[in-house]
């Protein structure tokens, strides 16, 4: 007789875990049951473009690949983004339900109110449900499983009240400007954003973004010991190529900063808009609100004139266990003021030795998918067996199982002054643990596939079928071309380019003249790279099918030069221009394209794209940087175009841009560099 299992939550941990119950157990083994508050899975992950319900931005960018965001046997569509925004990522569990979960029964639109062991945990749970519709429901299972989500509610400091003279709102229900601005009344000139990690540095470049775009646009693990936190900090800081000093004195790290537990965060065009003034970082705790005044404490300051605050202040996971009896939360050791630990569970996160037949799958802050596939393997083969207590449960995990720490683990990092910042951070340590529980081998890349690299892809299961190794292989290709693409042939270099442009760069720039038509002379002044949402002016359908076709264009730049041209012959004036640059992922292109002379804030029509030369093998951009040229006819005038970008680490240092151009009526050369 199948056993019963009850899964709270359908986001990517309950159907990962309803697919391993499934699939990775003698078929029949288990009557699998999801349930969802919402009515329709996905979890933090919104369902599709319009879906502006969740707790997660459709349009937000995942700060994790496509290749590390999936599961090992189901893999990306070719053309979909490095780094999918969140309705793909919506879109990609869709499918990975069609996929695989046929044999679930899903119960959307239901909440788990309340679950309780029967006499002792051993013999099963009573689940009370309540619908949508208004239904009540009491069923018995003989497990349950928790993946009800880490981020269950925003964590919001006292501070934060509905009587707030300003808005005051969550960081995860940002969506646009005038709807944060709308109680305003035009008052305050500044946007605070309370709290620098993942969040905080995410929502304030993309704030940041929409300010810009609104101004340019056409129209409107665990301890960190002292040695280990010296080490990360100087590897961050040679991949990063800087300590940060180049951005803002605010956001530097030096001194006894990096005997500090190191801290990561993720956005494009956040540290530029710190250098250009307009994210502006201050160091201390928020104690209070008043009017249109922020108080800050540790250290004390005050930030006055603000128009809305944002709270970036993460999320408290101990409202996904409200359900359970206070018995089983204190066997959990549950500590709703510590968001980084707030249960202590046995083997990475999976279960409890005193509660066998609860299990938990995704309930911790690394959201690595591989983790929780393998979390729901272990659990999945521990049941199949009847339990860790059970004589046939296998070899490899009751080994893991003796030597596992994992509660007391968590207990000492709960007082523990350097803890880090992921405490479950070790992808690769935690996806080898598992892999040796299970007895699972990792795949060895294929022949044609010679480098090493870490996927979920390359732990299949051991139960796969045909159509599930095809999957996984696919994905493998994939990430092999794409990483081979990287290193051989300058893929993403455009990319890494106009996300380094951002910003007030310094031009000199002269021109030489064989014409007395022309004169030759001196231009010193400034060209500023103005970041907006990008604009369909210009594209034609015949190049740009998908965004002629209405899909979302991405960013754009709108490059405004000015400055004091001075003559050979002594004459000065002052001299400005305008341009459109743009990068288009599918393509991997970066463009210029010239402004239209009536409206200079909209782009006319294509001036060239940029073609980026392959460094030759073993040399990369250490040997002088990225060369890239292009090409333009204007009627009889052909401009051959020639850049240089040269990089410091991942950051733009200096780049150059000459021009020779030879017509009937033009002969003359150009030649500018530019420096922040």
């Amino acid at each position: 007789m199948s056993k019963r299992v009850c899964i709270v939550g359908a986001g990517p941990s309950g159907l990962v875990a309803a697919k391993s119950l499934l699939h990775d157990a003698p078929r029949g083994t288990f009557d699998v049951t999801v349930f969802d508050s919402q009515s329709r899975i996905g979890g933090l992950w919104p369902a599709d473009k319009a879906d502006n319900a969740g707790l997660v931005h459709p349009r937000m960018v995942a700060n994790q690949s496509k290749h590390t965001v999936q599961f090992s046997d189901l893999t990306w569509p070719q053309d979909s983004p490095q780094l999918p925004r969140a309705w793909q990522v919506g879109e990609y569990l869709a499918r990975y339900r069609d996929k695989y979960l046929s044999g679930a029964k899903l119960r959307l639109g239901t909440r788990v109110e309340k679950a309780e062991p029967l006499v002792s945990p051993q013999l099963g749970w009573r689940v009370q449900t309540h619908s949508n519709k208004g239904e009540t429901k009491e069923e018995m299972f003989d497990y349950l499983l928790i993946a009800s989500g880490y981020f269950g509610r925003p964590a919001l400091p006292p501070v934060a009240s509905d009587d707030a003279q300003i808005p005051v709102i969550h960081s995860s229900q940002y969506r646009d400007l005038p709807s944060l601005l709308g109680k305003t009344g035009g008052q305050g000139t500044k946007i605070l954003v309370v709290g620098g990690q993942m969040s905080g540095v995410e929502i304030a470049g993309t704030i940041a973004s929409h300010l810009s775009s609104v101004v340019n646009s056409p129209g409107r693990s665990g301890h960190i010991s002292l040695d280990a936190a010296k080490l990360v900090h100087s590897i961050y800081q040679r991949n990063l190529g800087t300590d940060q000093e180049i951005f803002s004195s605010a956001v530097a790290i030096n001194g006894d900063d990096t005997d500090s537990p190191p801290y990561l965060a993720v956005s494009d065009y956040y540290m530029d808009f710190v250098r250009s003034g307009l994210i502006t970082v201050s160091r201390g705790r928020l104690a209070a609100l008043s009017d249109h005044a922020a108080t800050l404490a540790q250290p004390n300051g005050m930030i006055k004139d603000v128009a809305a605050v944002v709270l970036a202040t993460g999320f408290e996971a101990s409202s996904s266990l409200s359900f359970l009896p206070a018995s089983v939360q204190k066997t959990l050791a549950l500590d709703p003021s510590d968001l980084n630990n707030t249960v202590a569970l046995g083997f990475h996160g999976t279960y409890h030795p005193d509660i066998p037949n609860l299990g938990f799958v995704g309930f911790y802050r690394s959201p690595y998918w591989g983790v929780m596939e393998m979390q729901a393997r272990f659990l999945t083969a521990m049941w199949t067996a009847g339990g860790p207590a059970s004589p046939s449960i296998p070899v490899t995990i009751r080994d893991a199982l003796a030597k596992d720490d994992s509660i007391e683990r968590t207990l000492r990092l709960r007082t523990d002054s350097r803890a880090s910042q992921f405490p479950m951070g070790d992808y690769a340590w935690l996806m080898q643990e598992f892999a040796s529980a299970l007895g699972l081998t990792r795949s060895a890349p294929p022949p044609d596939m010679p480098m090493d690299i870490l996927t979920p892809a390359r732990y299949v299961s051991a139960s796969a079928t045909k159509d599930q190794l095809a999957e996984a292989h696919h994905s493998l290709e994939q990430t092999e071309a794409v990483a081979r693409a990287g290193l051989t042939n300058g893929r993403f270099v455009a990319r890494a380019v106009f996300r380094s442009l951002l910003g007030e760069w310094k031009l000199d720039r002269r021109i030489s003249s064989r014409l007395p038509s022309h004169p030759s002379g001196h231009f010193r002044g400034t060209a500023r790279f103005l970041l907006r949402e990008g604009t369909g002016d210009g594209r034609e359908a015949t190049f740009y099918p998908t965004v002629a076709a209405g899909q979302d264009p991405g960013w754009e730049y709108m490059y405004v030069e000015e400055g004091d041209f001075e003559a050979d012959n002594g004459l000065t004036f002052r001299a400005t221009r305008r341009y459109v640059w743009r990068y288009d992922e599918e393509k991997d292109k970066l463009s210029v394209w010239f402004a239209r002379t009536d409206d200079p804030k909209r782009a006319d029509y294509l001036f060239h794209e940029v073609e980026f030369v392959a460094p030759a093998a073993g040399q990369g951009d250490d040997s002088g940087g990225w060369e890239a040229n292009a090409g333009h006819l204007c009627i009889e005038d052909f401009y051959d175009v020639q850049y240089l970008f040269n990089f410091k680490a991942v950051n733009l240092s200096d780049w150059s841009l000459g021009y020779t151009v030879k017509g009937p009526k033009k002969d003359y050369t150009i030649e500018g560099r530019y420096s922040r």
